[in-house]
């Protein structure tokens, strides 16, 4: 209500009631489309100014455009790329995607940097070609092996026994030995050969791997020893569903293990629920009760493994029990009731 332009003063009883309506109205309008009228000129003039903008910096980015590849700094910066410095170059435009070493100088630059910039390797390639490399048109179809499809894989698994890598390689430095199979692009016979040396570091990547079907094949070549060990490496490269985890776990005859690496006990115990025969837990145990900290690994067994280890540990079994904190006191004292 406009109280302002009503006066007592000047009230006049003859006064048309619809003739102050509108007056009121009419006011509300040429505000109300003054100010929207204000707002759109505003935004015509940023419009504008935003659109001159646009322009100037399209004018100059051409400019730009057209002055790099004439400039004499271009072609002095592109002449001195060489061998050399061209890693350096790389280095400081794309994060390395691995940083593998070339084992021995056995391969090329180009193909220990496409590798390192995988998913860069084909801007990697010109720059190379750039600096004068000779780069073999067959580089930009490289797949490393966690690109590999199913019967690629399956090709791999069946040929486990031949996965052994020169100077033990088997995860690293060891691009060089694949270079020199002359395989590194043909999978299907790069896994049948005598000697394929493909690096484990990729296969294990492979998401292909994270199925029941290959987790149990993966099972049958670790039960098998020797280079199907290798697959226990795998929780370090990709994390596998629970119950692909426990596919492979499950499968595993622990029973054979003889003095396994550290990234297999983990594994095992990654997946400790899908152990549940009693003489493979007996030989878990056995595998684990001397090693440093075997309470750690312990705790992550049947409740029973706990007794027979504090047994076994007697001298220290109080101090242990004690020292636990992933138990209750409840717990503790019940345990502590065979060592008073």
């Amino acid at each position: 209500m406009y109280y302002d332009d009503f006066n007592i003063e000047d009230y006049d009883e003859n006064w048309d009631f619809n003739k102050v309506v509108n007056g009121i109205l009419n006011k509300e309008v040429d505000e109300r489309t003054s100010a929207v009228k204000k707002a759109l000129d505003t935004y015509k003039k940023n419009y504008k100014q935003a659109i001159e903008n646009i322009e100037s910096q399209k004018a100059t980015i051409k400019e730009l455009q057209n002055k790099v590849p004439n400039s004499t700094v271009y072609t002095d910066f592109i002449n001195a790329l060489d061998k050399e410095n061209v890693a350096n170059f790389i280095r400081l435009i794309y994060t390395p995607d691995f940083k593998e070493e070339n084992s021995f100088d056995y391969a090329p630059v180009w193909f220990q940097l496409v590798i390192n910039y995988y998913r860069n390797k084909d801007k990697v390639i010109e720059i190379l070609k750039s600096a004068g490399i000779d780069v073999p048109d067959s580089a930009k179809y490289l797949r490393l092996p966690f690109d590999w499809d199913a019967e690629e894989i399956t090709s791999f698994i069946s040929h486990t026994y031949n996965g052994y890598i020169t100077n033990g390689c088997i995860f690293g430095g060891n691009i060089g030995f694949w270079y020199q199979t002359k395989l590194w692009n043909d999978p299907m016979r790069n896994c049948s050969s005598q000697y394929m040396y493909v690096p484990w570091q990729f296969v294990l990547r492979n998401p292909i791997l994270n199925s029941k079907k290959f987790c149990k094949q993966m099972a049958a070549e670790i039960n098998k020893g020797d280079c199907g060990l290798y697959y226990t490496k795998i929780a370090e490269y990709q994390k596998l569903d629970k119950e692909n985890l426990d596919a492979m776990v499950g499968e595993i005859n622990i029973k054979k293990l003889k003095k396994p690496e550290q990234y297999t006990i983990d594994l095992l115990f990654d997946g400790i629920d899908a152990i549940t025969d009693t003489e493979q837990l007996d030989a878990l145990y056995t595998l684990v009760r001397g090693k440093y900290k075997a309470i750690d690994y312990i705790l992550k067994m049947p409740k029973s493994y706990l007794k027979k280890f504090l047994h076994d540990e007697n001298v220290d079994a109080k101090r242990i029990i004690l020292e636990l904190n992933d138990i209750t006191q409840e717990e503790k004292i019940e345990l502590l009731k065979d060592f008073i």
